[in-house]
């Protein structure tokens, strides 16, 4: 087990002790890094899974933590609440708690700044969710209601600016609407050449064996194993294009990798395990319930299939059988 697995076991269960030493870790409901918690499962009023996240990164080291977290989240909903350096938040009531210290905070804040004005928008946003999705937690707090209307009546004067600043920066450029149309055609041409360019690297690199092509672009330890002469926007266009799917969940990926299995989300499994899954759904097509290297597998149909936080296509499962010698039926 990788020390990056606790992100992992905190939504799946596992041996969190064995890194108790670590800078980040969990606890019940809570994971934390270093000593303030950065995210906190909740069930709202209706039954559905939240990770409220930190909003704030705080520094460089608990910023790679959140986003480690949020990448190893299973679930579709994510809460952005505001937690400062030393907060320790436990359930949903504290994560109400929270948000009313944040709103009593925004009284005296200046909105003069752009970031100002769009940090309070991003948390106001979180806010009213909080309010519409966890009724029960915040009806508790006499003093969320007018919070509430004293926030709505700040997000009303902070809009207005935004619309006022609009205005007066179209105002100041007072171009021709000759000038205009001109500045945006060459914009348009320039972008145009630059599409051409990249999706002819783009269909160089779709063109790769699948599983090496998936190495290349989702293990960042092979970043300089790719061909030079292919652009950083056409490999993160090739990534946007693979990890596309149906669903709310972009698709995660797996190849081999000595005797297990790396996943694009940072998951080494024993290749046992994926080999026996994937034999035991080409001969029965019955494998929900699996277990592998310790990750449940919840969901499976003709387009992907879903094992803990993973949703894998399933193209990316036949070239697993293929590398196995597994025979797909």
């Amino acid at each position: 087990m990788a020390k990056s697995d606790l992100f992992h076991w905190f939504f799946h269960g596992g041996p969190r002790e064995e890194y108790a030493n670590c800078n980040y870790s969990y606890h019940g409901d809570s994971f934390y890094s270093y000593a303030t918690t950065i995210g906190v499962k909740m069930v709202d009023d209706n039954g559905e899974n939240w990770l409220a996240i930190s909003a704030y990164s705080m520094s460089n080291t608990t910023c790679n933590h959140i986003s480690k977290l949020r990448a190893a989240c299973p679930y579709d909903n994510f809460l952005a609440v505001p937690i400062n350096v030393g907060d320790r938040l436990y359930d949903e009531k504290d994560v109400a708690y929270n948000f009313l210290e944040w709103a009593r905070n925004q009284k005296d804040r200046s909105f003069a700044k752009g970031e100002n004005r769009h940090d309070f928008i991003r948390i106001h946003d979180a806010f009213k969710t909080f309010e519409l999705k966890f009724v029960k937690a915040w009806t508790q707090m006499d003093a969320w209601r007018v919070a509430s209307a004293e926030l709505d009546m700040i997000r009303k004067a902070v809009d207005e600016k935004e619309q006022r600043l609009k205005e007066s920066k179209e105002r100041l450029l007072n171009r021709t609407d000759e000038e205009i149309e001109a500045a945006r055609a060459k914009r348009e041409a320039a972008a145009e050449r630059k599409r051409v360019r990249d999706e002819a690297k783009v269909a160089e690199i779709m063109g790769m064996p699948y599983l090496e092509r998936v190495r290349l672009l989702f293990d960042i330890r092979a970043i300089n194993e790719r061909p030079y002469h292919i652009s950083k926007d056409a490999w993160a266009l090739a990534q946007q294009k693979m990890q596309e799917s149906d669903e709310t969940r972009a698709y995660s990926f797996m190849w081999p990798e000595g005797d297990g299995v790396r996943t694009s989300q940072r998951v080494y499994v024993p290749s046992d395990d994926v080999k026996k899954a994937i034999t035991l759904y080409v001969k029965t097509r019955k494998v929900l319930g699996t277990v592998i290297g310790g990750f449940t597998l919840v969901g499976i149909n003709e387009k992907a299939v879903r094992v803990g936080c993973h949703l894998i296509p399933m193209e990316n499962v036949k070239a697993m059988a293929e590398a196995f010698g597994i025979a797909w039926i």
